[in-house]
């Protein structure tokens, strides 16, 4: 009788928590956000860094 609640606690635990695939995904989508993110960063930088050259150009 022990066992039968045992195992039925058990499959009734493993059923309600979340899937390592889930754990994952989810770290995963959060690193693809991330650099995402920090792509959008890195053009940002590179438009400010070539108007400053064209800026300097003229200047001279």
């Amino acid at each position: 009788m022990k066992l039968i609640a045992i195992l039925i606690t058990a499959a009734a635990i493993s059923a309600c928590s979340p899937s390592e695939e889930q754990e994952k995904t989810d770290l995963l989508k959060g690193q693809r956000e991330a650099l995402e993110k920090a792509k959008q960063v890195e053009g940002l930088l590179q438009e400010a860094d070539e108007k400053r050259r064209q800026q300097l150009e003229q200047d001279q």
